[in-house]
């Protein structure tokens, strides 16, 4: 079997999360990280943890801009993006992980994605998708989600610093920002 077969039968098993056919054709030695670790994406996108446990130490999980952990968050594989969260680039593409599963509205994928992407980024970038189509963001489940955490996040920012009496910045969880 050429190499080229070899890798295709990966991604073929990887796709269907056929793990013993995954693992005989690691052992063999086939190369995970062909086509951009097509087989670790594919794993991914079709929510195949354990193919995608095995995967993810062979394999590139950066490549193609982190599109295994992009395909999981847009599919709501939660335990997929789990482990990918850890070895990808959750913020390229104005954190496109985060703007998918935003849109689908799979909530516990935003909280997971959402303290190690740029949400502000992400919901710019979902507004701009949502009115190049005149599409009503502001109803959009997934999007109202994510614009109510970043803007708790800010509120949990403004309500845990204080000005003391001194004119310096201190820190307090109990003291509301003083109105200057």
């Amino acid at each position: 079997m050429s190499g080229h077969e070899a890798q295709k039968r990966l991604a073929f098993a990887a796709e269907y999360g056929d793990v013993p056919h995954v693992l005989r054709l690691l052992s063999e030695g086939v190369d995970a990280k062909a086509d951009d670790s097509w087989a670790l994406r594919l794993a991914a996108s079709n929510g195949h943890t354990e193919c995608v446990r095995l995967l993810i130490r062979v394999s590139d999980p950066k490549a193609q801009n982190s599109a295994a952990l992009v395909l999981a968050a847009d599919r709501g594989g939660t335990e997929c993006v789990e482990m990918l969260i850890q070895v990808s680039d959750p913020k390229t593409y104005n954190s496109q992980a985060l703007q998918r599963a935003a849109k689908n509205e799979h909530l516990d994928v935003v909280d997971l994605l959402f303290e190690v992407s740029d949400p502000r980024k992400a919901l710019q970038q979902i507004v701009e998708d949502f009115n190049k189509f005149n599409m009503q963001w502001q109803d959009h489940p997934g999007v109202v989600y994510l614009q109510q955490k970043i803007t708790a996040q800010n509120d949990n920012a403004v309500l845990h610093q204080h000005v003391d009496f001194d004119g310096r910045n201190t820190t307090s969880q109990h003291v509301p920002r003083k109105k200057l």
